[in-house]
């Protein structure tokens, strides 16, 4: 989250309930932002333990897929993760809030799987114009978390395929090994004697700070690249307009230390971008002057009208992308990083790292099994979830269904029971009906269901037979549904046949 905090203080781990407020003590967005996040664990973990890891309820059941010439997704809810995710009404798969990949446009013949991604995206003032009241005379004040989906397909696969099916395609996207990174301070050079500072020893910068590292570029270590910032990527502003190499903001800042200024990288980019999950494009400023921001003579050229909807440009204090190695990355003032091997670095991933005046050091776990050294702590975010929804088939013209890989649940109001009342240890002879008939009751807790339905089936070629309200007796069959009274109880007539069972 790209947020001007403080810190992120949430650790599952400490098993804390709550956040209690004190009298006469400064308030911070910390201490409010933890309470949030705790609230949320114990949803999100309760609806988990509830739901299972993914479910659609029997009510409201959402994201049904149906075939076409481009598959649909059907209204309702789904809960992922714990994550309760929302579809209004029924779209189009090629009409989605956000964007789909090019082989929705292919069809190629071939059996697919629609599967649906989950994340969380912040979202600021600069995004939603709602957030700020205008009644404040500009300034914003608290921002959101917003709840994004997006149906994909993978294909085509080879056949036969079903929800049970875990194709190299499909383990590809869930089963990925997530970018690791240990943050510290230098140690600095050995003093000549105890009286002396070591060189370059501990943070040195005079104002604490929110570090943010972010992959740019994807990859394994190595390969990929990041940038980072020392206020958590939060100076950002509107991009407007553009003349040539001169790009028009709505503001450049708040003043010399919150702001933009030469001989800085900048990140191009917008929400399109962002719901994609890429990366901007970053350029390196030459000149700030007004609400103009100049790009450096030698940066590519770029394009506002390529950009998608609501351009921004956002406040880097690396120098443009900076390579991971085997080795520890100083980032500034004694800040350092150390990417771990046999990773997957993915657009987005990011870390925050506190830098503290008081302590001359930044926050970070220690290793559990050597406390000497900094924990090698998993990506903070961007995390995705990912649940399989159906399978399907393209004849290269039209997608059909070819299986719900969706698991559905009751509600625990309709959760019933079926309790045996009468009717066992009956003889007969083959031919003849049980003196007594069979009866169940149906009750949902300590509560009879009236007008509930049971079924009652009988194997082989006996025939079932029932009394329905003032209907007189319904039709003998070997599979009857029968509606509970009002004291919960579905009673049928049995006629034997050779050894039938009901």
């Amino acid at each position: 989250m790209k947020g001007d905090f403080t810190r992120d203080t949430f650790r599952p781990r400490k098993h804390y309930s709550s956040v209690l407020m004190q009298q006469g003590r400064v308030q911070l967005d910390a201490d409010w932002n933890e309470q949030v996040d705790i609230a949320a664990h114990r949803v999100g973990s309760e609806t988990v333990d509830v739901v299972g890891k993914y479910g659609v309820p029997w009510i409201n059941p959402g994201f049904g897929i149906t075939g076409g010439a481009a598959p649909s997704i059907g209204a309702g809810h789904l809960y992922l993760d714990g994550i309760l995710v929302e579809n209004e009404a029924n779209v189009l798969i090629t009409e989605q809030d956000e964007f789909l990949p090019d082989y929705l446009l292919t069809k190629t013949t071939g059996e697919y799987i629609a599967y649906l991604d989950v994340w969380q995206r912040h979202v600021t003032a600069l995004e939603d114009g709602l957030i700020r009241e205008v009644a404040l005379g500009g300034p914003d004040t608290a921002t959101r978390t917003q709840t994004v989906w997006q149906v994909r397909l993978i294909g085509p696969l080879a056949a036969p395929l079903t929800c049970a099916t875990e194709p190299a395609a499909w383990q590809q996207i869930v089963n990925y090994v997530p970018g690791k990174l240990r943050a510290h301070t230098a140690t600095g050079t050995t003093p000549a004697n105890l009286c002396e500072v070591p060189a370059g020893a501990g943070y040195r910068r005079l104002e604490n700070q929110l570090y943010r590292v972010e992959i740019h570029t994807p990859g394994t270590r190595g390969t990929a690249r990041f940038k980072w910032s020392r206020d958590n990527g939060s100076i950002v502003t509107s991009w407007t307009g553009q003349d040539g190499k001169d790009l028009i903001v709505t503001s450049t800042g708040r003043d010399e230390i919150l702001g933009f200024a030469a001989g800085q990288y900048v990140e191009l980019t917008d929400d399109d971008r962002e719901l994609r999950g890429e990366a901007g494009v970053l350029v390196k400023l030459s000149k700030v002057e007004g609400q103009v921001l100049t790009i450096d003579p030698s940066a590519p050229a770029v394009d506002r009208s390529t950009f998608g909807r609501n351009p921004k440009i956002r406040r880097w204090d690396s120098e443009g992308e900076v390579l991971t190695s085997a080795n520890w990355i100083a980032l500034e003032d004694g800040v350092e990083v150390f990417f771990e091997a046999g990773c997957d670095y993915k657009i987005g991933d990011y870390w925050m790292i506190p830098a503290r005046t008081s302590k001359a050091t930044v926050e970070w776990p220690a290793d559990e099994t050597n406390p000497s050294l900094p924990a090698a702590v998993v990506r903070q975010g961007i995390e995705h979830h990912y649940c399989r929804l159906a399978t399907l088939h393209s004849d290269g013209t039209t997608f059909s269904v070819t299986g719900d890989c969706r698991p559905k649940f009751p509600p625990l109001t309709m959760m019933a029971s079926l309790y045996h009342v009468g009717g066992d240890g009956q003889e007969a002879m083959p031919g003849f009906e049980l003196p007594q008939p069979l009866e169940v009751r149906a009750a949902c807790g300590g509560w009879v269901l009236e007008g509930a339905t049971v079924r009652f089936t009988a194997e082989g070629s006996g025939k079932l037979a029932a009394t329905q309200g003032g209907t007189g007796v319904v039709a003998a069959t070997n599979t009857i549904d029968v509606d509970t009274g009002e004291n919960g109880i579905a009673r049928i007539f049995h006629d034997l046949k050779n050894e039938d069972q009901p």
